[in-house]
């Protein structure tokens, strides 16, 4: 049986146990014991499965269900995350680098700055579902369902900041409208007589 715990997916680690009972003689007169000499189970097969690869195999002997011989073999698995990071982790750490950007943008530039985070969380969101349909499901959060939720917190965060930004902006102007930018006229003159 393998109970899959993947809280940490994708980089968790999986125990699946086979346990393997001698019915119709009890452990009395038949007992299930590894070889002497020998680590009692061999595995022969590729190591590297599709989602996960085999660490190590180990043998618990001597033990007995309902009177009978019992063995069990402990499998464990480990995640291959490396797919996971390169197509998942790393676009949308660089979605939210460039929503991040966008605080790098004139102020003045409302429009672009708020259509750039738009942008990317659209991404993210969408990016986000198509990723959760080739992951299992579950019925709790795993690890990169909260990465992904992250990342579109933050991005929506720098939206309201921007958002922010461009409200009080335009309180402050309508306040003191002495603070808006005047141009100086003679140095403007001055300016264009140095121009040839």
């Amino acid at each position: 049986t393998c109970q899959f715990d993947l809280a940490e997916y994708p980089f968790d680690s999986q125990l699946c146990i086979l346990s393997l009972v001698l019915q119709g003689v009890t452990k009395d007169y038949v007992s299930l014991q590894k070889e002497q000499g020998s680590d009692g189970v061999k595995f022969q097969g590729p190591t590297r499965l599709l989602e996960y690869e085999f660490q190590n195999l180990t043998l618990e002997e001597n033990l007995s269900f309902n009177n009978y011989s019992l063995v069990k073999i402990n499998m464990h698995l480990k995640n291959l995350y490396v797919y996971y990071i390169v197509n998942t982790y790393i676009p949308t750490f660089l979605l939210v680098s460039i929503a991040a950007l966008t605080f790098f943008f004139p102020i003045e530039d409302f429009n672009d700055r708020i259509m750039v985070s738009l942008t990317t969380l659209m991404v993210e969101a969408a990016f986000f579902t198509q990723v959760s349909i080739g992951i299992p499901t579950t019925s709790y959060l795993k690890l990169i369902d909260i990465w992904f939720v992250f990342c579109i917190v933050i991005v929506f965060t720098m939206m309201l900041v921007h958002t922010y930004i461009n409200y009080q902006k335009h309180k402050l102007t309508k306040v003191s409208p002495e603070l808006k930018p005047q141009v100086n006229v003679e140095e403007v003159k001055a300016f264009t007589q140095m121009m040839p």
